[in-house]
């Protein structure tokens, strides 16, 4: 098996470097969500800042605990790092595009149009979006293909 260089960490530094990258990734895509969801008619703008304010405390909350047996150590930066990008992506997927946020909308505007219009503002890379609400009967998913 032939290795690619520059492919892989080795150090505990590259791997605390590459989580941490990561998760800057993942905290920049749900920035761009909040800002989509924030042009949204109809959205409680209160309720969705103090949302995002809980969860991001919660976020390094539940982080600092889940590392905290690496506490002192060089793996507790990667540790953390690694558990707050879960939780974020998590975040984007569930809590900003999932249910809980849309599906309260969907008697209030047509629910389609609005995930079509998000959908076209997300960078052209592969990205999904799935939404079940079955108090409402109502199923969409989409597909961005990289152009």
């Amino acid at each position: 098996m032939k290795h690619i260089e520059g492919t892989l960490a080795f150090t505990q530094t590259q791997m605390t470097t590459d989580a941490v990258q990561a998760l800057e990734a993942a905290e920049e895509e749900i920035a761009g969500l909040l800002t989509l969801i924030r042009e949204i008619p109809g959205i409680n703008l209160q309720l969705l800042e103090e949302s995002q304010a809980a969860w991001e405390e919660f976020s390094e909350r539940d982080a600092t605990l889940f590392a905290s047996f690496a506490e002192g150590g060089s793996l507790h930066p990667m540790r953390t790092a690694e558990w707050r990008l879960a939780l974020a992506e998590e975040r984007a997927e569930k809590g900003l595009v999932g249910s809980p946020i849309l599906t309260g909308l969907s008697g209030v505007m047509n629910l389609p149009s609005l995930l079509t219009s998000i959908a076209q503002r997300i960078p052209r890379n592969s990205f999904a979006i799935s939404l079940d609400c079955p108090s409402h009967a109502f199923q969409a998913a989409f597909r961005i293909l990289p152009s």
